[in-house]
C-alpha cells in the first residue's frame, strides 16, 4: 500500500498542495510504521524541494539524520528549522539543540558557545541553553563568565531556585576564583533571604575553617544545629564544635560542654564518653572524671572492657580525688569481676594501710606472701611486710621479714638492701658490712658492685670511723662506676678534711650536679664545701652554679648566702650580686660583724654601679663610709658613681675625703684629677689652678701639670702667668725641638697678647738660635719688625728666610720671599734696582704671575733709559695676554715717545684710535701722519720677513708644509682648464698695463709680496670684485667692481694683497678645498700615505681613499720623501690637528699682508 501511495504521490494530475500533503504522510508512515527511513528520506526531500520551510519534512529529516548519526546533515537541518521557525521561542529551541549538537558531536564548543550566549542574551530564562552554556563555561574554566551567566539566571528565578543558584555562585567564588570575601558576601545574601539554608551555612563553614575564623565558625555550627533535622546530624556538629574547642582554643571546659550535649542526645555515645573523660582530666575535674568513667563502664556489658575503666576510676578516686574509701569500693567492684587482679589486690592493701588499718594491711600482705605461687612474688610480699613494719619502727620484725624474703629468693636486691639498712639503723655496722661483702660475692655487673662498695665506704667512714678503709672502698666503687654519687661524697669529704682542695673540688663537682637526689642538709653541706674548695684553688668563676643551688637549698643560712653573694659579685652579673647583698643586708644585717657589714654595703653599692644603677649605688656606699670613713674601696666606688652621674661637686668633695687617707703619690694624681674636674666640668678655673699648683708643690718638675697649667692660663687669658709657665717648661726640656716649641709659644703670647715686642723679639732670637730653619718664627718676627718699622731687620730676616728656602729647594717659599724683598726695596727702602732684581728672580721661578709682571713693567717704565728693552718686552707680554687692555698700549706709546721712536709711537696711536681709546693728542698725531696711498715699497718681502712678521702664529708651519707639498696633486685633481671653466684668452686682463686701480694694485702687490703675477680674467657678468678661478694654473676673476676706475688706491691695495697672499704655498688650498671635510680628507690622505695605520672615521673613509689615490699618482720621488719627513714631524709633535684654527690663521695672515701693502698698520 505504501508503495502505491508513493507512486500516487508522483501523479502529475495532482495539484502541488495535494502532492506535498501525500508525500508528507507517506514519508511519515515509511519512517514510523515501516521503519524504513531510507524510503522516507526522498519523500521528505521532495516536499522540501517544493516548500523549503515545511516543518514536518524538516522534523522527519532531523529524526532520520539523528538515528543515522549523520551529525553534519542534522546540523544543516536544525539550522533550516531555526531559520523557518514560526516564533522566536521556537527558533531559540532549535538553535539550542543545534548548539548541543555542535558541542557534543561535532567537537566545536566555540561555535556552540556563541550560539548559546546569543540565546541567553535574548532569553535569560531559557533553561536548556543556560544549563548547557554553564557546562561549557565550567569545562573551559571560564568561571567569571559562568558567574555572570548564573547571575542573569538568578534574576529570573524565585524561591528555592534562586537560593540554589546564588549558593552555586558563592561556591564558584570560593573554590574556583579564590575570592573568599565575595563568596562570603553571596552566602550572607542567601541567609538574609533564607536563614534556614543549610547549603549557605555549610559554605560559610568551609570559608571560616579555611581562613581560621574559628569564633565565627562556632556560631555557624550552632546555627546548623538549630536547623538540623535529626539527632545524628546534631551529634556530628557537636563533635565538630568539641574538636574546635580542643584543637584551636585549647579550651577543655567548652569542649566538655559540647560533648555533654552529645550525651544528652545519645547517653551511650562511646566516643563522647571517652573524649569527655580526657577533657575532664585535662581540666583537672577529677570528680567528673570519676563520674564519667563510672557512667561509661555501666553502658558496657563486656567485663573485659569494664575492668580497665573501673581500674582507672579507682586510681582517680585514690589520687588525685583523695577518697580512699570510695577507691576501696571501686577496687572491690573490680575484684568482683576479676578476683585475681594483681594491681587491684596490691592497691587495696595499700589503701587499707593508708586509712589506718595497718594490722589488716600486714595480715593481707602476709596472706598474699603465703598464698603466692612463685618465689619471687612471695619474696616481694615479705619485703612489703618488712617495710610496713619498718615504718612502724619495728626493726626486729622488719629484719625477720627481710630474712624470710631472702629465704624465698636469696639474691633479692630489695630484701638485701632493706636488711642492710635495718642493721645500720639499729647500729650493727659490722653486720651490715658483712652482709654487703656476702652480697658482693654473688653480685654481677659493675654498677651493682660499685653501689655496694660505695655503701661499705659510707659505713666505714660514718659508723666505723675508718678513713683508710672508707677511701679504699670508695676508690673501688669509682673504678667500677665513675659516676657513683656516694663514693664521690666520701672521697670529697676525706680530701677536704685533709686540705687537698683541688682533689675535693673534683669530687664535689661530680656531686653538685646531682644534689637534688640528696637530703637538703646533706646537699647544703656538700655545696658549701665545694664552693670553699673552689675558692681555695682560685677557681671562683666555677662557683657561680653551685652557689645558686646553695641559695635555693639553704635560704635561711647567712653564711651560705654571703658565700653566694661573694661569688656572684666577683664572677657573676652585677644585677644579681646587688640583689643577693640586698637580701643579705635586709635579712641578716643586724647580726653581721662591723667589717662584714661594711663589706656587704660596699659590694652592694659597687654591684649597682656596675649594673648602671648609679643613683641607687650612692646610698649603700655612703652608709659604708659612715661605718668606716677610712675604707678605700667604698670611697673609690663612690667617686666612680658620682662621675657617672656627673655630680661633679659631690665628686670633688669625695676626692677631698680621699686626700685625707691617700699616699703622697696618690695625692698628686688626686689633685690633678680634681683640677681637671674643676676646669673641665665646673668651669671653675681658679679652683683648678689652685689644685694644679698644690699638686705642683708636691711634684715641681711634672711636665704634665705644667702643661695643664699652661692650658688653663691660656683659657683664662692670664698671659703673664702663661708665659711664666711655658718658659719654666722650656727650662726643664732637654730635647731641642720641644724647647723650641715652648719658646715659640712664649714668643707668640708675649708679642700678640701681652704686647711686649722687645721681649717677644728677644725670645724669637732664642728660638732662631736653636732652630734657624723655623720659618713660622721667622715670619712672626718679621711681622713684629715691620710693626716697629725696623726695615733693616726685616731685610735681614727675609734674606735668612731666602737662604733657608734655597737650601731646602722650597720654590714657593723662595718666590714669596723674593716678592717680599721686592716690595720692601720698592716701597720702604727706595731701592728700585734691588726691587727689580728681586721681582725678576721671583718671575723667573713663577713666570705666569700677571700681577708681578705688571709690577715689573711699571718699574721698568719708571726708568726707561735703563730698562727700555725690558719695559717694551714686559708691556708686549701683557698685551699678548689681554689685547684689548688700554694700559699696555698707552705705556708703550709713552716709552716710544720718550725714546723718540716716532714710527713705533705712531703705530701705537693708530692702534688706540682703532680701539677708540685714543686721547686727543694721540688722535691728532695719528691723523696728521696717516698715509692715503699704498706703501711705497723699496724691495720685495723676503721669506724670512714673511715667516717672522706676517704669518700668524696659529698657522701651524708643519700643517702648512703638508698642504704646500700636496698642493700640486690637489690642483691636478680638483681644477679644470680655462676653457672648461668658460673662459678664453680674449677675457684675459693685462694687469701690468690696465688703468683700473685694482689691476694696478694686483701687479704692484705681486711684486711687493714676491709672488708671480697670476693670470686674471674679466667677467662683466660678475658684479663683485676679485675671486679665484680654480684652473690648472691658479687664476683670478675680476668682476665689474674690480674693473671700476673709481676704487681708491689704499682699499684696492688691501684687496689685491689679501687675495694674492693665498697664492703662497699651501695657503691656496684654503679656497680650493673650501669645506673643512675636504681639507680633513686630503690631510688624512697625506698622513695615511706615510702612516697607513693612522685611524680614520668611517664617514671620511671614502673621501680619504679617493684623495690618497690622487696623491699616490701625483707625488713621486723627492716630493714623496719630503712629505714623509714632514708628516713624521707633524705626528711626532703631538699637536692637535686643528684645521679650524689653521684656516682662521691663514685668513688673518692674508689680512696682515693686505694691511702691509695698503700702508695701514
Amino acid at each position: 500500500m505504501l508503495e502505491t501511495l508513493g507512486e500516487a504521490a508522483q501523479n502529475p494530475e495532482l495539484s502541488p498542495d495535494q502532492r506535498v500533503l501525500l508525500q508528507k504522510r507517506v514519508g511519515k508512515w515509511w519512517m514510523e510504521r515501516a521503519h524504513r527511513p531510507d524510503l522516507a528520506l526522498p519523500l521528505f526531500q521532495a516536499v522540501l524541494a517544493v516548500e523549503p520551510a515545511e516543518d514536518t519534512a524538516l522534523a522527519g529529516l532531523a529524526q532520520i539524520y539523528r538515528k543515522a548519526q549523520q551529525w553534519n546533515e542534522l546540523g544543516l537541518v536544525l539550522t533550516r528549522r531555526a531559520d523557518a521557525a514560526a516564533t522566536p521561542a521556537l527558533r531559540r529551541d532549535y538553535r539550542a539543540e543545534l548548539a548541543e549538537l555542535l558541542d557534543l558531536h561535532l567537537q566545536d564548543p566555540n561555535a556552540a558557545r556563541a550560539i548559546l550566549e546569543e540565546i541567553v542574551e535574548q532569553d535569560p530564562g531559557h533553561a536548556r541553553a543556560a544549563q548547557h552554556l554553564a557546562k561549557l563555561y565550567e569545562r573551559a574554566s571560564d568561571y567569571s563568565a559562568l558567574v555572570r551567566l548564573l547571575e542573569r539566571t538568578a534574576e529570573g528565578q524565585r524561591g528555592d531556585e534562586r537560593t540554589k543558584t546564588t549558593c552555586r555562585i558563592a561556591e564558584i567564588f570560593e573554590v574556583h576564583l579564590n575570592d573568599d570575601l565575595e563568596a562570603r558576601r553571596r552566602y550572607d545574601a542567601v541567609l538574609d533571604q533564607d536563614p534556614y539554608c543549610l547549603d549557605a551555612l555549610r559554605g560559610l563553614e568551609r570559608l571560616f575553617a579555611k581562613t581560621g575564623r574559628y569564633e565565627e565558625l562556632l556560631d555557624n555550627l550552632e546555627q546548623q544545629i538549630e536547623r538540623s533535622a535529626t539527632p545524628r546530624q546534631k551529634i556530628a556538629l557537636l563533635e565538630r564544635i568539641a574538636t574546635l574547642y580542643d584543637e584551636e582554643f585549647l579550651d577543655h571546659d567548652k569542649a566538655a560542654v559540647a560533648l555533654e550535649r552529645v550525651l544528652e542526645l545519645d547517653p551511650a555515645h562511646e566516643r563522647a564518653l571517652s573524649e569527655l573523660a580526657r577533657h575532664y582530666r585535662a581540666a583537672e575535674r577529677w570528680e567528673d572524671v570519676a563520674a564519667v568513667l563510672d557512667r561509661h563502664q555501666k553502658t558496657l556489658d563486656d567485663p573485659g572492657r569494664r575492668v580497665p575503666l573501673l581500674l582507672e576510676r579507682a586510681r582517680v578516686l585514690a589520687d588525685p580525688v583523695g577518697s580512699p574509701s570510695r577507691a576501696v569500693a571501686a577496687y572491690e567492684e573490680l575484684l568482683a569481676l576479676d578476683p585475681t587482679h594483681a594491681e587491684a589486690l596490691d592497691q587495696l592493701a595499700r589503701l587499707r594501710e593508708a586509712i589506718g588499718d595497718a594490722d589488716a594491711a600486714l595480715e593481707a600482705i602476709e596472706a598474699l606472701a603465703k598464698n603466692a605461687d612463685r618465689a619471687d612474688a612471695r619474696a616481694e610480699h615479705w619485703v612489703r611486710a618488712a617495710k610496713l613494719l619498718e615504718s612502724r619502727n619495728d626493726l626486729d620484725g622488719a629484719i625477720e621479714r627481710y630474712k624470710r624474703a631472702l629465704d624465698e629468693q636469696p639474691m633479692n636486691a630489695a630484701a638485701m638492701e632493706g636488711l642492710r639498712d635495718a642493721y645500720a639503723t639499729r647500729g650493727d655496722a659490722r653486720a651490715a658490712i658483712q652482709l654487703i661483702e656476702r652480697e658482693l660475692e654473688h653480685t654481677e655487673g659493675a654498677l651493682a658492685k660499685a653501689k655496694l662498695a660505695a655503701r661499705m665506704a659510707v659505713l666505714f667512714r660514718t659508723r666505723v670511723q675508718d678513713a683508710e678503709e672508707a677511701k679504699r672502698h670508695a676508690e673501688r666503687a669509682i673504678e667500677l662506676d665513675p659516676t657513683n654519687l656516694e663514693a664521690h661524697v666520701v672521697l670529697g669529704d676525706i680530701a677536704f678534711e685533709a686540705r687537698r682542695f683541688a682533689e675535693a673540688a673534683r669530687h664535689f663537682e661530680a656531686v653538685s650536679a646531682r644534689t637534688d637526689t640528696l637530703p637538703v642538709d646533706e646537699a647544703v653541706r656538700l655545696l658549701v664545701r665545694y664552693v670553699d674548695a673552689l675558692f681555695q684553688t682560685g677557681e671562683g668563676e666555677k662557683a657561680l652554679t653551685p652557689t645558686e643551688k646553695l641559695k635555693d637549698l639553704a635560704p635561711d643560712d647567712a653564711g651560705a648566702l654571703e658565700r653566694v653573694a661573694q661569688v656572684t659579685f666577683e664572677h657573676g652579673s652585677p644585677e644579681r650580686a646587688a640583689e643577693l647583698y640586698e637580701e643579705l643586708l635586709s635579712r641578716f644585717g643586724d647580726g653581721l660583724e662591723r667589717s662584714a657589714h661594711v663589706r656587704a654595703l660596699y659590694r652592694r653599692g659597687e654591684a649597682l654601679r656596675r649594673a648602671g644603677m648609679l643613683e641607687a649605688a650612692v646610698l649603700p656606699l655612703e652608709e659604708a663610709l659612715e661605718l668606716e670613713p677610712s675604707a678605700l674601696e667604698p670611697l673609690i666606688a663612690l667617686e666612680r658613681a658620682y662621675e657617672g652621674l656627673e655630680r661633679w661637686e659631690d665628686l670633688l668633695k669625695t676626692k677631698s675625703r680621699h686626700l685625707d687617707v691617700a699616699s703622697e703619690a696618690e695625692r698628686v694624681d688626686l689633685l690633678t684629677e680634681m683640677g681637671d674636674i674643676a676646669a673641665g666640668k665646673l668651669g671653675d678655673r681658679a679652683q683648678a689652678a689652685r689644685d694644679y699648683v698644690a699638686a705642683l708643690e708636691e711634684r715641681p718638675n711634672d711636665r704634665k701639670l705644667l702643661t695643664k697649667l699652661m692650658q688653663l692660663y691660656g683659657e683664662e687669658k692670664d698671659w703673664n702667668k702663661l708665659v711664666e709657665v711655658v718658659l719654666r717648661l722650656a727650662e726643664f726640656v732637654e730635647e731641642p725641638a720641644q724647647k723650641v716649641k715652648y719658646l715659640h709659644t712664649a714668643a707668640i703670647v708675649t708679642g700678640r697678647q701681652i704686647g711686649d715686642v722687645d721681649k717677644a723679639l728677644e725670645i724669637y732670637r732664642e728660638v732662631l738660635e736653636l732652630d734657624p730653619k723655623l720659618d713660622k718664627a721667622i715670619g712672626e718676627a718679621l711681622e713684629l719688625h715691620r710693626a716697629r718699622g725696623d726695615h733693616a731687620a726685616v731685610e735681614r730676616l727675609l734674606k735668612q728666610r731666602l737662604e733657608l728656602a734655597t737650601s731646602q729647594k722650597d720654590e714657593p717659599m723662595m718666590i714669596a720671599t723674593f716678592d717680599a724683598l721686592g716690595a720692601l726695596y720698592e716701597k720702604e727702602l727706595g731701592k728700585p734696582d734691588h726691587a727689580v732684581d728681586a721681582y725678576e728672580a721671583a718671575q723667573t721661578l713663577d713666570p705666569d704671575n700677571d700681577d708681578r709682571a705688571e709690577r715689573l713693567a711699571a718699574l721698568y717704565a719708571a726708568t726707561p733709559k735703563r730698562y727700555f728693552d725690558k719695559a717694551v718686552a714686559a708691556q708686549l707680554t701683557l698685551l699678548q695676554k689681554s689685547p684689548l687692555r688700554v694700559e699696555p698700549y698707552r705705556a708703550l706709546r709713552r716709552l716710544y715717545t720718550e725714546a723718540k721712536r716716532a714710527d713705533a709711537a705712531w703705530c701705537l696711536c693708530q692702534a688706540l684710535s682703532v680701539l677708540e681709546l685714543s686721547e686727543p693728542d694721540e688722535e691728532r698725531f695719528y691723523r696728521r701722519m696717516r698715509a692715503d696711498t699704498a706703501a711705497p715699497a723699496q724691495q720685495p718681502l723676503a721669506d724670512e720677513d714673511w715667516f717672522a712678521h706676517v704669518l700668524h702664529p696659529d698657522a701651524d708651519p708643519l700643517l702648512s708644509s703638508v698642504f704646500a707639498l700636496i698642493e700640486p696633486a690637489v690642483i691636478a685633481k680638483r681644477s679644470q682648464s680655462i676653457t672648461e671653466l668658460g673662459y678664453d684668452e680674449v677675457y684675459r686682463v693685462p694687469l701690468e698695463t690696465h688703468a683700473a686701480p685694482v689691476c694696478q694694485s694686483l701687479y704692484f702687490a705681486a711684486g711687493v709680496l714676491g709672488i708671480e703675477v697670476p693670470p686674471a680674467y674679466e667677467n662683466p657678468n660678475d658684479p663683485g670684485g676679485i675671486s679665484f678661478l680654480f684652473a690648472h694654473r691658479p687664476s683670478l676673476v675680476l668682476g665689474r667692481a674690480a674693473m671700476s676706475p673709481d676704487v681708491p688706491l689704499q682699499p684696492a691695495a688691501f684687496l689685491a694683497a689679501q687675495k694674492l697672499a693665498y697664492l703662497r704655498p699651501g695657503m691656496y688650498l684654503r679656497h680650493l678645498l673650501a669645506s673643512g671635510t675636504a681639507l680633513k680628507a686630503w690631510l688624512f690622505a697625506a698622513i695615511k700615505l706615510t702612516s697607513p695605520q693612522f685611524p680614520v672615521a668611517p664617514e671620511l673613509e671614502g673621501a680619504v681613499i679617493e684623495a690618497a689615490s690622487a696623491l699616490e699618482a701625483g707625488l713621486q720621488g723627492p716630493a714623496r720623501d719630503h712629505l714623509t719627513r714632514v708628516v713624521s714631524k707633524l705626528l711626532a709633535s703631538g699637536a692637535a690637528l686643528d684645521l679650524k684654527r689653521w684656516v682662521a690663521a691663514v685668513d688673518l695672515t692674508a689680512d696682515r699682508a693686505g694691511l702691509i701693502v695698503a700702508h695701514d698698520l
